[in-house]
């Protein structure tokens, strides 16, 4: 047994007995003396009791004496110091990081069903889903139905009545359509009749005209009967004539004074004045049929064939008028000579009286129809094409309006029955969602398993309650697996999809496997903020290639990433090189045992080594630890005032860098704005393969 231990047994032995005042006390001249103690019986009889005494003096007296020699200015003595050998070597640039697996093609079983739903049926956690089970639709969930299927059969009613007015509307819609095209039809059919009767009756120029506005019918018509009144003038001279004949012969026979020779004489000379009345009367007749001729390039048709009709009943009249006054002026002298009775001779007085009446109805009669019946019909049937036309478009616009109604009728029954066919859709949708059956083969896993948030919500289980689009089951694909780590924001520009990657289990550490970086997220991880606002990590994932067999989401996975291999770099351990005075700087061990501290730049460096762009030559030896060689009083108040004025520490690691050991791993840089960062979970760290170079190099 060592002083030491030795030391500590009687200690503990008299620990109630006798106190570490108890031991020594000052005597009379200032030195410490023992101090006589009360000491238990079996101790006082103990022979080897003052050797334990005396090393317990020695004890006090090396703590009152080291530390001074601590504080002398004087270099500690040639000690075993950890220090290294500076040399050239590869520094792969490597960072590790810890995560969980997860599958690349995870299939989410979610609710389908809207509201809050009771789950009946539920396979149980942990079943392997196989293709045979894929192939037999096996169920996986059954949700309770029962509301659903009320719910359905209310609908199918109401999906029927809305399907029946909806073809009834259709249906109505059509017969207005092919009711209205009827009507717009016939409508197109009075136009065209009404034109052709007024091309009939006037003739297909002057209607043309009168329904281009060229052509005015009833100016047409009163010049026309202006005509007529003319041609009647005429007429009438003639038969006044004609009948002043008959008047004198009708007197000549009458009277007995005169002779034959002188009834000869006198009719010698009446029958020239006779044949110039006739001849007058026959040229009257000959320039109304001349008059009537002129007319076709009028008239046509109907108005045309009348007023022909009328100058010929005209013509006739007038001729039989003459005949009937010729026969009545020679009846009269041949009763004046006995050869016809006066019978006979009033007989034919009474027909030139009906001649003429029925001259003068013949010329009323045209007259009349120049005046009246032509412009009454003609502007009758213009107004009457014009009013087809007019009932055409009214008809149009009926037949317009009246199938927008129905067609508006149509939609709405039509909103209204798909509005009722989608409920009906979405409810028989509803009711197939109750039953989750399996899609594709994989690992049951419950979505509440393992998510370390039950207090959440409930978990997963029969009888649960879960809502519209909540995860139920979670089954991921087992044969394609990768790794979700969390890179720190200090690290994330080095790493890059498809980066080379070495991954170890927890669960399996035996078993190595490789991957590469398949995405890094764009914008940093926020599920944490609320603890730390200031830390800033983005998702990546990394693949897992190799024999998967054994492995399961949710198993702990470190990660390596191979970022880079800076080749032949001189490189020291990270905890050689700290920063003092605003510098970095390592202690370099001379040949004579000196320290000397020497100002270097670094370069690229890992949580083990760093290389060293300048400021040190391969085979220099460094030491690992600063050395703690105390400065003195004038050097602690210069280094004082400029750390003040610097705002460094007198020694402090490099940034991102800790001072202590590296052993754990766990130390991380402040968060961002001096806050501590996050004690959760480690920060991931660029680190390099461990090799013989990094190990110390032994005593200096």
């Amino acid at each position: 047994m060592s002083t030491n231990s030795r030391t500590n047994s009687v200690l503990s032995g008299v620990g109630e007995a006798v106190g570490p005042a108890d031991l020594l006390c000052p005597a009379e001249g200032g030195a410490p003396a023992l101090r006589s103690a009360r000491l238990p019986v079996s101790l006082a009889r103990r022979p080897r009791l003052w050797p334990w005494l005396f090393a317990m003096a020695m004890v006090a007296v090396g703590v009152l004496v080291v530390p001074r020699l601590w504080r002398s200015r004087a270099p500690a003595p040639t000690a075993a110091r950890a220090t290294y050998t500076v040399q050239r070597a590869d520094l792969p640039i490597v960072i590790r990081d810890t995560g969980s697996i997860d599958s690349l093609q995870s299939e989410i079983i979610k609710s389908k069903v809207e509201g809050m739903n009771t789950i009946i049926n539920l396979v149980p956690e942990g079943t392997i889903i196989t293709e045979e089970d894929v192939k037999e639709g096996k169920v996986l969930v059954e949700l309770d139905s029962k509301d659903i299927r009320e719910k359905l059969s209310q609908q199918e009613v109401t999906f029927a009545t809305a399907e029946a007015t909806y073809k009834q509307a259709k249906e109505s819609y059509d017969i207005e359509k092919s009711a209205g095209e009827s009507k717009i039809k016939q409508g197109e059919l009075d136009v065209r009749f009404g034109k052709m009767d007024l091309q009939a009756y006037v003739g297909q120029k002057l209607a043309e005209d009168a329904l281009e506005g060229r052509g005015d019918l009833p100016a047409l018509a009163a010049r026309l009967c202006a005509d007529a009144i003319n041609e009647r003038r005429r007429v009438d001279a003639e038969v006044a004539r004609s009948l002043v004949e008959v008047e004198k012969a009708l007197k000549e026979s009458a009277s007995d004074s005169g002779d034959a020779g002188h009834r000869g004489t006198e009719e010698a000379q009446e029958k020239p004045a006779r044949k110039e009345a006739t001849e007058a009367g026959r040229a009257a007749i000959a320039g109304a049929a001349a008059q009537a001729e002129g007319l076709d390039e009028l008239l046509g048709g109907t108005a045309l064939q009348k007023t022909r009709k009328l100058e010929a009943d005209i013509g006739l009249a007038f001729e039989e008028f003459k005949r009937a006054a010729d026969k009545v002026a020679s009846y009269a002298r041949l009763r004046h000579l006995g050869i016809k009775s006066s019978q006979q001779l009033e007989a034919e007085q009474l027909a030139l009286m009906r001649a003429r009446i029925a001259l003068d109805q013949a010329l009323t009669a045209r007259e009349l129809y120049l005046r009246y019946d032509l412009p009454k019909e003609a502007e009758k049937l213009l107004s009457g094409y014009r009013e087809t036309l007019r009932e055409l478009e009214r008809i149009k616009a009926r037949a317009r309006s009246a199938l927008a109604g129905y067609e508006a009728e149509v939609k709405s029954s039509e909103s209204k029955y798909l509005l009722q066919k989608d409920r009906l859709e979405k409810l028989r949708s509803q009711l197939e969602n109750c039953t989750m059956r399996a899609t594709k083969p994989g690992l049951v896993v419950y979505a509440t398993s393992g998510s370390g948030r039950h207090w959440s919500g409930t978990p997963i289980e029969t009888g649960a309650t879960v809502r519209e689009q909540q995860e139920i089951i979670k089954m991921p694909d087992l044969t394609s697996l990768a790794v979700n780590i969390r890179v720190h924001e200090t690290v994330v520009d080095r790493v890059k999809r498809d980066q080379n990657a070495r991954i170890t289990v927890d669960a399996f550490p035996s078993r190595r496997f490789t991957g590469k970086v398949l995405k890094v997220a764009i914008l940093p991880n926020t599920s944490s903020s609320w603890i730390n606002p200031d830390l800033k990590e983005y998702d990546t994932q990394v693949s897992i290639e190799g024999d998967l067999t054994g492995l399961k989401p949710g198993m702990s996975a470190n990660v390596e990433i191979d970022v880079k291999t800076l080749r032949s770099v001189l490189q020291v351990p990270v905890q050689a090189v700290g920063a003092r005075r605003g510098r970095t700087i390592v202690y370099v061990l001379g040949p004579d045992g000196s320290e000397e501290p020497r100002e270097v730049v670094t370069g690229e460096s890992n949580d083990q080594t760093v290389e060293i762009a300048s400021g040190l030559a391969a085979g220099d030896v460094v030491l690992l630890e600063a050395p703690q060689t105390a400065p003195s009083k004038d050097e602690e108040e210069a280094a004082k005032r400029e750390d003040e004025l610097n705002g460094d520490s007198p020694l402090v690691p490099p940034p991102g860098r800790s001072t202590g050991p590296r052993d754990s791993g766990d130390q991380r840089p402040e968060g961002p704005g001096g806050k501590p960062p996050r004690t959760d979970r480690k920060r991931p760290r660029a680190s390099s393969e461990s090799h013989d170079s990094a190990k110390p190099g032994g005593a200096g």
